[in-house]
């Protein structure tokens, strides 16, 4: 499947000037309930090279597929989320001194909860987390398709051969892209990505860089970026206590 982290390290290397930051906070209570809380920051000209690089054809743009943050409403979310008993318990969506600033905090009931909630706040991103209760009583915490991500279109038939001018302006999309891109990736130190996920027993294992207490960390930064292949969690707590249904 997709990775949300892939596409948002293609985002950060766009910026021209300016940063982009994201945060992830997932808070896990004992009955499976819980808060979310999403944050990301960038500079409005990533905002408008990531609408142009998107929209070419030809070029990195046919890969990508990035939410407009721009278009995040308040009330367009609290009606999405009202669908799955979901409550959005602050936002915010504004842009100061060149920078739009985006963050939600969102309380959920159980696992369906969070997982609209996490395909919402990514802008339809396929990726979430999944839980399980093993035979020795404790819970598995892991990455997992999100159902409620945006679908795919189907594929449209077959076109007609590309004249000599569709083929031209293709490349050149193409070229003007890739170039974009390498200029860019001089900026991508400005990049910090962070994910955190704390559970509500004790941590058996997992596969986070860090561990503070019940607390399990993911960070991306300029130094870690190229090493790094994503942010998918896979936790075992203790079921002591823990009654997720």
């Amino acid at each position: 499947m997709k990775k949300l982290t892939i596409s948002i390290l293609l985002a950060a290397v766009l910026a021209t000037t300016g940063c982009m930051q994201m945060e992830m906070k997932t808070d896990l209570a004992k009955d499976g309930s819980g808060t979310y809380f999403f944050s990301m920051s960038m500079s409005t000209e990533v905002e408008e090279a990531l609408k142009e690089l998107s929209g070419m054809e030809g070029g990195m743009g046919d890969d990508m597929d990035m939410p407009d943050f721009a278009d995040f409403d308040k009330g367009d979310f609290e009606k999405k989320l009202g669908k799955h008993d979901v409550k959005l318990k602050s936002f915010a969506n504004e842009v100061k001194d060149g920078v739009r600033t985006v963050n939600m905090t969102i309380a959920y009931k159980n696992f369906q909860g969070l997982q609209a909630a996490m395909a919402l706040a990514s802008g339809g991103g396929d990726e979430g987390i999944g839980i399980e209760k093993m035979d020795d009583g404790n819970y598995l915490l892991h990455s997992v398709e999100n159902p409620f991500a945006k679908k795919e279109e189907a594929p449209e038939e077959k076109a007609a051969e590309p004249s000599m001018e569709d083929m031209q302006a293709a490349m050149a999309n193409a070229g003007k892209s890739m170039e974009l891109m390498g200029k860019l990736m001089a900026h991508s130190s400005e990049l910090s990505m962070e994910m955190s996920i704390t559970l509500p027993s004790d941590v058996i294992e997992h596969n986070a860089p860090t561990l503070e207490g019940r607390t399990c960390k993911w960070l991306i930064n300029s130094e870690n970026m190229m090493a790094m292949e994503g942010m998918e969690p896979r936790i075992v707590f203790s079921g002591k206590g823990v009654d997720i249904k």
